[in-house]
């Protein structure tokens, strides 16, 4: 598909050259009227998440390496190790203190996983205090009637 000249949107003449490896988000330029496109307007979906799935897989993979073989610090140059948690903004190095930036060595793709794993806890925490304060309500709301029917029963004559 790259290095194929596709069909304008703008002028309908053959003018969109797609570069090898373009992002979704780039701009390309019609040869033919000089219009500018997204490239993802250029590109099928299934083009799209075959591209998107690749990038995932290999950002995965950097960060398996990444975090068993270290990263550089950008101030010392020594060894260090990524956090434990990568959705850490930064942390310092363990031989110059200088703090580096997690984004720097991870994609920020995989910094978000920290992030959405924590959310999915605290929605599920949540979950369990609405269901316990459900279940009190329940509970107040029965004694409350049960209550009523019972000063309605004994007040009959």
């Amino acid at each position: 598909m790259a290095g194929d000249l596709l069909t304008c949107q703008v002028c309908s003449k053959p003018g969109i050259r797609l570069p090898e490896g373009a992002r979704l988000s780039a701009t390309v330029t019609c040869e033919a009227c000089g219009a500018e496109k997204r490239t993802d307007v250029y590109i099928s979906t299934a083009e799209q998440l075959r591209r998107a799935g690749a990038a995932a897989l290999q950002n995965r993979a950097n960060m398996e390496a990444a975090r068993r073989d270290g990263v550089r610090c950008k101030n010392c140059n020594a060894t260090i190790a990524l956090p434990a948690d990568i959705s850490t903004p930064q942390f310092p190095c363990s031989h110059c203190g200088a703090m580096q930036l997690t984004q720097s060595f991870v994609a920020p793709e995989l910094m978000g996983l920290g992030l959405r794993e924590n959310m999915r806890a605290l929605i599920d925490e949540q979950r369990a205090r609405s269901k316990r304060l459900g279940i009190i309500i329940a509970i107040v709301v029965t004694a409350i009637a049960a209550a009523i029917l019972v000063g309605v029963m004994f007040s009959r004559p």
